[in-house]
């Protein structure tokens, strides 16, 4: 079910964008703590700002050798800010100047540390990603490696995760059964497609700006058609709040 209508809204419009403007030009000579105080309605976003400031640093020091320098890149991606911190990798947003467009890039925590196993998953997710087509689904632009550690592009969707909709308390009950609806068709897409998700979760569904639902991180999944899995007997995986009795039994 399309078009899914809720309130995204953001606090402060504008603020927030000139607090960093602000930040980024006089970067080096700016009292920090002074640049918080003039801005207490935008705090919760200049914190996070910070913190992405904090995390592209070290990948800079990482992957480029440069830890002052926030123009670090992978491959051909320019990357501009963490997006998202999961159990096995980090999602970026990045710019592809080839094509003039952002994207998501997701690569491993470990990188080229990361096991034998944390790298098949990773692998796979990949290849689970890029097989499917739905509107509900993102897009996988290309998978490849740089410096020994795989990464793989893909749409960048702009929005919010019903986790964070769901604290804020802000969805009606009829949006909410749009929501489960349009959850429901994806999944039985992906059932159809012989894919099993094995971790949907409000924090892995997100809402785009189009208030249409997309289902992401594809990193538990299991390809059903290939008469394996990836796990070991046991092991238990998925969050066990989400996590269906049959899944915790097997």
């Amino acid at each position: 079910m399309k078009h899914v209508r809720t309130m995204l809204e953001e606090p402060a419009p504008g603020r927030v964008e000139l607090a960093i403007e602000e930040f980024l030009l006089k970067r080096g000579a700016l009292d920090v703590d002074e640049w918080l105080s003039r801005y207490p309605d935008c705090t919760p976003d200049l914190l996070e700002f910070l913190q992405n400031q904090s995390c592209i640093s070290s990948v800079a020091t990482a992957l480029c050798g440069a830890p002052n320098s926030v123009d670090c890149r992978i491959g051909e991606y320019e990357i501009l800010e963490v997006v998202d911190r999961g159990g096995m990798g980090v999602v970026y947003k990045a710019r592809q100047p080839r094509l003039r467009r952002i994207v998501a890039l997701k690569m491993i925590h470990q990188g080229q540390f990361g096991s034998p196993e944390v790298r098949k998953r990773f692998q796979n997710e990949a290849e689970t990603v890029a097989r499917l087509r739905h509107p509900n689904l993102v897009t996988i632009h290309e998978i490849g490696e740089h410096k020994g550690m795989p990464y793989f592009s893909m749409e960048f969707v702009k929005g919010r995760t019903l986790a964070d909709l769901i604290r804020q308390g802000r969805i009606r009950p009829r949006v909410i059964a749009q929501i489960a609806c349009s959850i429901a068709d994806t999944i039985h897409y992906i059932h159809g497609c012989g894919i099993l998700h094995r971790d949907l979760k409000p924090s892995n569904i997100m809402i785009d700006q189009n208030c249409e639902v997309r289902v992401t991180d594809f990193g538990l999944a299991k390809q059903l058609d290939r008469g394996y899995s990836l796990t070991e007997t046991g092991q238990i995986l998925g969050s066990i709040d989400y996590m269906p009795p049959e899944q915790a039994e097997a």
